[in-house]
């Protein structure tokens, strides 16, 4: 590695595969997501608020603009006009224009990946030809249903804002869409560009001629690690100088040490998923009777130790059109008792846990089993392995499962409805959510807020899973480090609260 920590050079470690990963996230998977937003500047971006207890979050709707600098739907939310800001430069030196937004979004719709997705069957964009390009630096949306929060779908990166001319350069007729040569060179318009990537490091520089001014740091490293405790180990001894994704004892360990500032930031949520095809959790009755018996109390403070908190239902607390009166179930072994004995299984039932390997999922087994069997239910923990030995578990921990936007068509379109590339095995799409959900993204705009309560409402009495936690993960820095680097201002930064991964660093 050529690049060492210092107050104006980030080197932060991820796990090792990551490092080696291409810049595409239309077309492959890609190195950690906050990075790309270093080198791929989005059209727009989610705001960071912080709370009473001075934990990060996103700010539901009203994102902030970046290389778009205004948005306005029509009264149906079905027409959006884009304003492309003007004098924006790619590193390859061309003009920013509505054609780059245009080209790059009909890239993500053709590519047939996880951009389309989000686009078309979350975002409502039903192909390349909605996409005008109404002069240089206006993009007009006709959306196929309305869609109030479509300016939320600008913030991922994917649907990327390439530098269309620098890309056609490299595109040929067997790769119209210039995939080889993106996959290797981050075309962008952000604030870094890549400078090298090889033998398990990523190095970016600072983008000289940046819209929003030089970058207040001068160099990142991205350096990949074999595990967890190693990564830990580099920030102890300054080979890096900053750490993300951390679990709560990880937190802990670095809490009150001089010269590192730590940042508790909101993860999203933990569930404890069940296989409702099959028995015994194709009985509603033993699903319910299962929400009541966990003892959430217990395990936000021996499991998160403190890190987390109470989550309530389909969509986060920190999303539009949570239903905070909804689904706000307490412990309650005698309702659990009573379910189980109504249930199919009123004798109670021999069942299987499986969990990752983590710490923080084996302190989860440990709260909960002798719960479960308190009222019935008694599971045999089990670790989760590759497919296929656990592709019918009939009970498993989902001890993270990160969203990319903090809104709901997305939030339930990711659980309940989710592409097969964003699939592992354990999950699984069902038809009457896909369908129900599809019913509720297509309600007329002064509609949905009520069709998203009514759907939160369904799903809850159906209980495809026990809504556990909204879990926090963190981050640490070196004191040393500039202040850009350390807060909002730095878009890998802010992007780690609400696009990172505490798998980041490996399992």
């Amino acid at each position: 590695m050529s690049l060492s920590p210092s107050p104006r050079t980030l080197v932060f470690p991820v796990a090792r595969p990551v490092t080696g990963e291409g810049w595409d996230n239309d077309s492959h998977r890609v190195t950690y997501n906050p990075t790309q937003h270093l080198t791929w500047e989005p059209l727009a971006f989610p705001r960071i608020g912080t709370d009473a207890d001075g934990v990060w979050s996103p700010l539901p709707g009203d994102p902030e603009p970046r290389l778009a600098t205004r948005w306005e739907g029509s009264p149906d939310a079905l027409r959006w006009r884009l304003s492309i800001r003007r004098g924006v430069r790619s590193a390859a030196g061309n003009e920013l224009t509505s054609e780059d937004v245009r080209w790059g979004l009909a890239r993500s719709l053709e590519l047939r990946a996880l951009g389309r997705w989000r686009l078309r069957r979350i975002g409502g964009l039903p192909g390349p030809e909605a996409i005008v390009a109404a002069d240089r630096y206006t993009v007009d949306f006709h959306l196929a249903r309305p869609n109030p929060q479509f300016a939320s779908y600008l913030v991922f990166p994917s649907n990327l804002v390439v530098d269309a001319e620098e890309a056609r350069r490299h595109a040929s007729d067997e790769d119209p869409w210039a995939r080889g040569w993106i996959e290797r060179h981050a075309a962008g318009f952000g604030a870094f560009v890549l400078a090298a990537q090889a033998e398990g490091v990523v190095e970016l520089r600072a983008h000289e001629d940046y819209w929003a001014g030089r970058p207040g740091l001068d160099a990142i490293a991205q350096v990949g690690v074999e595990s967890r405790e190693q990564a830990l180990a580099l920030f102890e001894s300054g080979d890096v100088n900053a750490l993300f994704g951390l679990y709560p004892e990880e937190l802990a360990r670095f809490s009150g040490r001089p010269g590192v500032e730590l940042r508790r930031v909101r993860y999203n949520h933990s569930t404890l998923e069940f296989n409702f095809r099959e028995p015994p959790f194709d009985d509603q009755r033993l699903r319910q009777a299962v929400r009541f018996a966990l003892p959430y109390e217990r395990i936000l403070r021996d499991v998160y130790g403190g890190h987390g908190r109470r989550s309530y239902g389909p969509v986060s607390s920190s999303t539009l059109h949570h239903a905070a009166g909804l689904g706000r179930y307490e412990t309650d072994g005698h309702a659990a008792r009573r379910l189980v004995a109504a249930s199919g299984y009123p004798q109670g039932v021999e069942t299987e846990l499986y969990i990752d390997p983590t710490p923080e999922s084996l302190r989860f087994a440990e709260v909960v089993r002798p719960a479960l069997a308190a009222v019935g239910v008694n599971a045999e923990v089990r670790l989760l392995r590759p497919p296929p030995d656990t592709v019918a578990a009939p009970m498993w921990f989902k001890n993270e499962c990160s969203h990319a936007v903090n809104e709901p068509a997305y939030e339930l379109g990711h659980d309940y409805d989710s592409p097969a590339g964003l699939r592992d095995p354990l999950w699984f799409r069902d038809r009457r959510w896909t369908e129900r959900l599809k019913e509720v993204r297509g309600a007329p705009a002064e509609q949905q807020p009520r069709a998203y309560l009514d759907v939160q409402r369904e799903l809850l009495e159906f209980a495809p899973c026990v809504h556990v936690a909204e879990v926090e993960t963190g981050m640490a820095f070196d004191t040393r480090l500039s202040p850009w680097g350390r807060g909002a201002e730095c878009l890998g930064t802010r992007a780690a609260i609400w696009s990172g991964t505490r798998a980041v660093l490996g399992a």
